[in-house]
C-alpha cells in the first residue's frame, strides 16, 4: 500500500516536471538485453528495450534534457493513440528497438486506485461502527451487542479491509 502511494505520487511529480524536464534512465549490459531506457517527457513514460547497445558504453547512466521531446517520438510507429503508444525500430536506434509509452496520469491512475479503494472501505467500516453498525456488514447492532446475527461477527472486530 504504501509503496504503491509514493510511487503514485513520484509519477505525479514526474509529470508535472516533464512538460519542463525529460528525464532519462539508460542501462547498457552485454547479457540478455543489450540496451533498456525508461524516460520520461512531455506527460509520457516510455519504456524500451533492445537486444544490441549500439554505441552505449556499459553500464547505467541518468541524462536529463531542458527542451524534452513527446514520449511518442520514436521512429518504427506501430500504434499511438490517446498517449499509448508501441514502436518497433530497425538499426540504427534512436530510442529502443523495441518501445512502449503510455501516458502519466495512466500510470498515476493505476497507482493510486487501490490506495484511495482502501481509505474509502477504512472510512466506511469507521463509520459504521461508530453509528452502532455491524463494520462488516452493517447490520444495526443496537438490541444485539455481543455479536452480529446477520454475519456473526463480534462486537468491536473490525472488518477486515
Amino acid at each position: 500500500m504504501t509503496v504503491s502511494v509514493v510511487l503514485g505520487l513520484s509519477v505525479c511529480f514526474l509529470w508535472a516536471r516533464s512538460y519542463q524536464v525529460s528525464d532519462a534512465l539508460r542501462w547498457s549490459g552485454r547479457r540478455y538485453i543489450g540496451y533498456a531506457i525508461v524516460y520520461s517527457g512531455k506527460g509520457g513514460l516510455l519504456v524500451g528495450v533492445s537486444g544490441q547497445a549500439q554505441g552505449f558504453a556499459p553500464g547505467i547512466r541518468y541524462d536529463r534534457e531542458l527542451d524534452p521531446d513527446p514520449a511518442s517520438s520514436t521512429k518504427g510507429l506501430l500504434f499511438s493513440w490517446l498517449g499509448f503508444g508501441l514502436s518497433h525500430e530497425l538499426p540504427p536506434y534512436d530510442v529502443a528497438a523495441n518501445a512502449v509509452w503510455v501516458p502519466d496520469w495512466f500510470v498515476a491512475l493505476l497507482l493510486l486506485t487501490a490506495p484511495v479503494l482502501y481509505l474509502n472501505k477504512r472510512r466506511t467500516i469507521r463509520h459504521r461502527e461508530q453509528t452502532g453498525l455491524c463494520g462488516h456488514c452493517g447490520y444495526d447492532l443496537r438490541a444485539t451487542a455481543e455479536r452480529c446475527p446477520e454475519c456473526g461477527t463480534f462486537a468491536g472486530q473490525s472488518a477486515a479491509a
